[in-house]
């Protein structure tokens, strides 16, 4: 097909001259831009929705956990000596040991709350969680206890206030904590119900040496080294030690994130069949009503393959529109939820406060390419109904 029928092809298709071709035409755009937006912010916020959840647990609690054998069904855990993982070889990776501690926590202000203590080395707090503090710890040592601000407005606590842990243990022992930092990590799973304090504290809990910890917490710092440090860690472990994923021991969330994309793409596939046949109906309304130019290019000598590949470019023309419409509108709205986020969740139910958003141009090139490829689609599928339209009106004019 020449430039000149490409020309020409643009030039009809955006040059419509009656009131009804131009209500078609605009029809035709308005549905491709909405199916287009649609589709773009789905892909876009669902992916940002489960990598928000899964970047968060990974940098927060590790993506993975080192501990004894068997450390599930035992009522008093078996701790791990600290030097026995050796990650110095690995590049990007930060090992810290902890002790965790199910107990009830008190103030002078509230009742007891059941909190998750993890005992945890001062390394603990660099990479997102430094960012998740409000300011900066001091010493990490002694009785003292970092909450998140949804536990410290339960308790009604501040920076400075005391609080009381109670471990039920074989007699229960209990502990005096001096509040000095708060967090905020954006996860409800964590901020819920964990509290740190240092490592010290909990090992003196559970009686264990200084050298001992319950469970080593793996971070990363990139994910996609995961494998890699995998392998590696198991070449290092133990027979007594077993490395347990992240996604192993938080299933439940990662099983409902799996089920959250099934549903995104049973709805993307709502979507794009039904926009499909809208636009294909619009479209084949809007060729039949300019039958009588076809008639006139025909008679003027262009071949019906010419004819055809008018009607296939005029209809990626309109998508290409839509598209274009559509994909700026979308990236408006993201802006907008990146800037203020204005949209927000229940963290009780999804976990996170505000719907998040990660700029990412790979949705926007997918989509724009199968709209593309429906357009050619829709093109030839109309092609011949159109044309025949025209050549039936030719036979009754002759």
């Amino acid at each position: 097909m020449s430039f000149a029928h490409i020309s020409l092809a643009f030039r009809l298709l955006i040059g419509t001259g009656w009131r009804r071709q131009r209500l078609l035409f605009l029809l035709e755009v308005g549905v491709v831009s909405l199916a287009v937006l649609g589709a773009i912010l789905t892909l876009v916020l669902s992916h940002s929705f489960e990598r928000a959840i899964t970047e968060k647990l990974y940098n927060y609690l590790g993506a993975f956990w080192v501990r004894s054998f068997a450390q599930e069904v035992e009522s008093e855990p078996r701790p791990l000596t600290r030097p026995s993982l050796n990650v110095e070889s690995l590049s990007g990776v930060r090992v810290v040991g902890a002790v965790h501690l199910p107990v009830l926590m008190e103030s002078a202000q509230a009742p007891y709350e059941g909190v998750q203590l993890l005992a945890v080395e001062a390394a603990w707090f660099e990479g997102m969680w430094r960012l998740a503090l409000q300011k900066p710890l001091p010493a990490w040592q002694g009785h003292v206890a970092v909450l998140s601000e949804r536990l410290a407005q339960r308790l009604q606590v501040k920076v400075g206030d005391e609080v009381i842990i109670a471990w039920l243990s074989d007699p229960p022992r209990f502990r005096k904590l001096k509040v000095i930092a708060l967090y905020h990590s954006g996860l409800e799973e964590i901020d819920a119900r964990i509290a740190f304090v240092p490592l010290e504290v909990g090992q003196a809990l559970r009686r264990y040496a200084p050298d001992q910890v319950q469970v080593l917490h793996v971070f990363l710092a990139s994910l996609s080294d995961s494998g890699a440090v995998l392998e590696a860690l198991q070449e290092n472990l133990s027979i007594d030690e077993e490395i347990v994923p992240i996604d192993y021991l938080f299933r439940d969330i990662f099983d409902w994130l799996g089920l959250i994309r099934q549903n995104v793409s049973l709805i993307l596939s709502i979507v794009v069949g039904l926009s499909f046949f809208v636009a294909v109906s619009a479209f084949l309304v809007l060729m039949l009503t300019a039958r009588v130019r076809f008639q006139v290019l025909q008679s003027l000598g262009m071949s019906r393959r010419a004819l055809w590949g008018l009607v296939v470019a005029q209809a990626i023309g309109v998508v290409g529109i839509g598209v274009g419409i559509g994909s700026l509108l979308a990236g408006g709205l993201l802006f907008l939820q990146a800037k203020w986020g204005w949209v927000r969740l229940d963290p009780e139910s999804y976990l996170l406060e505000r719907v998040p958003v990660y700029w990412e141009g790979l949705p926007f090139v997918y989509v724009g390419i199968g709209a593309v490829l429906l357009a050619i689609l829709m093109g030839v599928w109309v092609a011949p109904s159109a044309l025949e339209a025209e050549t039936r009106l030719s036979e009754t004019v002759s």
